[in-house]
């Protein structure tokens, strides 16, 4: 159900909308008021026992294969594309603002989850907490 409010909320947001004015729609605010949030609370409860399973050094690394590395790739991926597309001269100078740009902002939900594994991680590391405390944490 959390899944289908997702893309309902995009829906919402770049058809009806068409990317501007989103916010004013009652809907729109009421979906993004509680979906997203309980959707990680739940991922977060159902993943305690992986979580807590592991090592720090472990489970860092565990995590930043499944999503930093995907992220990287699926880059890597497009900007190829939109230089076989686009093709443009080659400026040094300039290359790394765009680069930064587009892994930190574009794909900053993927940073998100990121952070807030290592934040709950890091704290579970200290005392094994039950699952109701990584459930508040998440």
């Amino acid at each position: 159900m959390l899944i289908i409010l997702v893309i309902v909320g995009h829906l919402i947001q770049y058809i009806l909308y068409r990317n501007e004015g989103f916010w004013d729609s009652p809907c729109f605010k009421c979906i993004y008021m509680f979906h997203m949030p309980l959707f990680m609370a739940i991922s977060g409860y159902l993943a305690c026992r992986a979580l807590l399973r592991k090592s720090l050094a472990q489970a860092v690394g565990d995590r930043a294969m499944q999503l930093l590395l995907p992220m990287l790739f699926w880059y890597a991926l497009l900007e190829t594309a939109k230089w076989a597309v686009l093709p443009r001269a080659p400026d040094a100078s300039g290359d790394i603002l765009p680069f930064l740009y587009d892994v930190a902002g574009t794909y900053w939900f993927i940073w998100a989850a990121f952070v807030c594994f290592l934040l709950v991680k890091i704290l579970s590391s200290f005392d094994h907490c039950s699952p109701w405390i990584l459930f508040v944490l998440t």
